[in-house]
Formats: structure tokens, C-alpha cells, sequence
């Protein structure tokens, strides 16, 4: 099930779960992609 943000930004539940996990065994991440694919709204 997908978490709606914003109203039109569908969260990814696999970056979801990759990032709670490097948040809790405190992780760097690093985000990258294409212009447009939503990365900043990811993080916010």
C-alpha cells in the first residue's frame, strides 16, 4: 500500500523501507536520479 503525499506524490514503499533503515543504523544515503522524479519530495 502506497503513502499519498501532497496529494499527487505516491511514496515508494521500498525507498520508505531503505530509508528507515539507514536512518535507524544511522546510514548515510545518497539519492540520486533524473530531473522531475520526485527525489526532493522523498526527502521532505
Amino acid at each position: 500500500m502506497s503513502e499519498e503525499r501532497d496529494g499527487f506524490y505516491v511514496f515508494p514503499e521500498r525507498a520508505k523501507t531503505k530509508l528507515r533503515k539507514a536512518y535507524m543504523e544511522k546510514q548515510p544515503v545518497y539519492i540520486y536520479g533524473m530531473v522531475g522524479y520526485g527525489k526532493t519530495a522523498l526527502v521532505e
